[in-house]
């Protein structure tokens, strides 16, 4: 290898320093790999990216630092035969010494992405131990797909993509208080959904290579079809459903059950007759628990919920003075 010292800055010396001054006890603690904070967008050193193809009809930009044009295209390879769409092309990557890798993402640090720059750190070397590289870069590439994925109302960085997070009841976990969203440090690590998603990205393409550690459930078909399915077909938004039907007189009810197939923020508009005062109500699918509602003048009602688990509701329509027809829209993950 050429020079380890190509990348050094007076600042990154100085980062260093501090590294190295850390507790061995700390250091040892320190997490497989880490998200940086924009640091690489406002890098102080040089980079040089080039373009190499992936194989599969899109390209990385990658600074090859020390090695060669080939190992830096079997990067891209091992790239390339990842489950991945076009976000692909959104990707840089950094090859590093061992180094350099702990003057950017940090002491007994593995590999590193960084959100804000879409750009991860791997090591430009072979691993001789598990994980290998490429498990490593699969890891890596996880987090840049959850940067060019959705996961309304939640950060997918945080929580992990759309589908995944609903077939692991991601959403019941942190209101149960298991799961740790955006939290990275050694402490909350393997408690931390973003990076869970990512391990599980890894396992897809890799699942006897390592060991599982996060504290979720390891993943089985049911969680690599989600990843597959928020790989392959981006969730993009709520889709609009209707439900009406009529009340006839005041104090009356009436509703149905809406399936809730995805975590997410629910959206109800209640449209009634113009001078009656009917109530919008979201209750549980068996209707023993009301889990909003809406009650203002009028019979035009609307209401926000974030479905957590529940893979049905029940929407109602309540008079409190009047009688006619009625119609519920409701925009739903």
């Amino acid at each position: 290898m050429a020079s380890t010292g190509r990348r050094t800055s007076l600042a990154a010396l100085g980062v260093l320093g501090a590294l190295l001054a850390l507790p061995a006890a700390a250091a040892a603690e320190a997490p497989r790999d880490v998200l940086l904070d924009g640091s690489l967008q406002h890098r102080g050193f040089g980079a040089s990216f080039e373009q190499y193809p992936d194989g599969d009809g899109h390209s990385v930009r990658m600074d090859r630092g020390s090695y060669s044009v080939a190992e830096a295209q079997t990067v891209a390879g091992e790239l390339g035969a990842l489950v991945h769409g076009s976000e692909m092309n959104r990707l840089s990557v950094q090859l590093v010494t061992d180094l350099e890798m702990t003057l950017i993402c940090g002491p007994e640090v593995l590999a590193c992405y960084d959100p804000g720059a879409e750009e991860m750190v791997i090591a430009g070397h072979e691993s001789t131990t598990p994980p290998s590289r490429a498990f490593l870069v699969a890891h890596e590439y996880g987090h840049h797909l959850e940067v060019n994925r959705r996961n309304d109302p939640w950060q997918a960085i945080d929580w992990g993509t759309k589908r995944w997070g609903t077939e692991e009841r991601v959403c019941p976990g942190v209101q149960a208080g298991q799961y740790q969203p955006g939290a990275y440090g050694p402490e909350s690590y393997y408690d931390n959904p973003g990076e869970a998603f990512a391990e599980a990205y890894a396992f897809l393409h890799f699942p006897n290579e390592v060991r599982w550690d996060w504290n979720f459930p390891e993943p089985d078909q049911g969680s690599f079809d989600a990843i597959t399915a928020d790989v392959e077909t981006p969730w993009d938004g709520t889709e609009r459903v209707s439900r009406d039907g009529k009340l006839k007189k005041s104090g009356d009810r009436d509703g149905a059950k809406v399936g809730t197939p995805l975590d997410g923020r629910l959206h109800l508009t209640l449209d009634g007759p113009k001078n009656d005062d009917f109530d919008l109500k979201l209750l549980d699918r068996d209707r023993d628990h009301t889990l909003a509602r809406a009650k203002g003048a009028g019979a035009d009602e609307s209401l926000t919920y974030d479905v957590c688990g529940e893979r049905k509701v029940y929407v109602e329509a309540v008079s409190r003075e009047g009688k006619g027809r009625w119609e519920i829209e409701v925009d739903r993950p």
